[in-house]
């Protein structure tokens, strides 16, 4: 058994391997780093959640630190609320909607962006409905308004990461709030961001 692990967890349409520069970058952490992935689109939460459940208790380590993104975070949250995992210690949450997302409730509106949020519209319309992460959680949101949320502007009402407004990243829960000069995407091969984590994993 190793005494600690970190899991990443993606956002919605992309895959596992879009945290290939964070987990080289978190090398000076010392802990393996773990990539799940899960259907963001064609599958609910409930069910990715389920899914994560299985997957983690695979993972043979004492304590398990998570880095999600996006619509992981919600992913994250929602398993949380249903299974209290005593492993888990630390979370780092990456432009994640946790007031709902403006253009989820945008897009929705319009045939032809509506299956791009598959069976997770609700989700993300919504953000959080039970706060479930550990004390010691914290936001990295971005402030380069870069990213195809530019198709609705009037969605993103103060500053923004291209698809998610600062504003829908704060939380009374968070431990601690970071904005980065990145997009919705480049957040993700930030050295800021990375050394925002490092620390906090530390």
């Amino acid at each position: 058994m190793t005494e600690r692990a970190i899991v990443c967890i993606h956002g919605i349409w992309v895959r596992p391997g879009i945290f290939w520069y964070l987990r080289r970058a978190l090398k000076p952490v010392g802990a393996p780093v773990y990539l799940f992935g899960y259907a963001s689109i064609r599958r609910t939460l409930e069910e990715s959640a389920q899914s994560l459940r299985s997957y983690l208790d695979k993972l043979d380590a004492q304590r398990i630190d998570f880095i999600a993104h996006s619509m992981g975070g919600l992913l994250l949250l929602h398993y949380l609320s249903l299974d209290c995992d005593s492993r888990v210690a630390k979370v780092v949450l990456m432009g994640t909607p946790l007031q709902g997302s403006a253009i989820a409730r945008t897009s929705a509106q319009f045939a032809l962006f509506k299956p791009l949020l598959g069976k997770n519209r609700e989700y993300l319309q919504r953000g959080v409905a039970q706060w479930s992460a550990p004390a010691e959680t914290i936001m990295i949101a971005g402030i380069r308004s870069i990213g195809m949320g530019r198709v609705f502007p009037k969605a993103l009402v103060g500053p923004n990461d291209g698809m998610i407004t600062v504003a829908e990243t704060r939380h009374s829960g968070l431990l601690a709030h970071y904005q980065i000069a990145e997009s919705h995407s480049s957040m993700l091969y930030s050295r800021a961001a990375v050394r925002i984590i490092c620390d906090f994993l530390a």
